[in-house]
């Protein structure tokens, strides 16, 4: 629960300075926001209250037995346990 919350008080406190008012005829007045600025200001967020991003790399395979023997390995690893298995 206390994740949900921090999380709400980043999403709550985001401060997009990259913004325009679009003047198109479709969509006037709609306020839009730059994709890069906005995900910069959501890293910046969340950082502040220790939250990073983290990435996990790992082979797959369709057999669920070699997939949850592997599942712990580096990527070096998981990769000759799949191919040493013939897949």
């Amino acid at each position: 629960m206390e994740r949900d919350s921090e999380r709400h008080q980043v999403g709550g406190r985001i401060e997009v300075p990259d913004k325009r008012v679009s003047k198109e005829k479709r969509s006037e007045g709609v306020t839009l926001y730059s994709p890069r600025a906005m995900n910069k200001a959501i890293d910046e967020g969340f950082s502040k209250h220790g939250w990073g991003e983290r990435r996990i790399s790992y082979w797959v395979t369709s057999n669920a037995k070699l997939v949850r023997k592997t599942l712990f390995m580096d990527a070096a690893q998981q990769k000759a346990e799949i191919e040493g298995a013939g897949l």
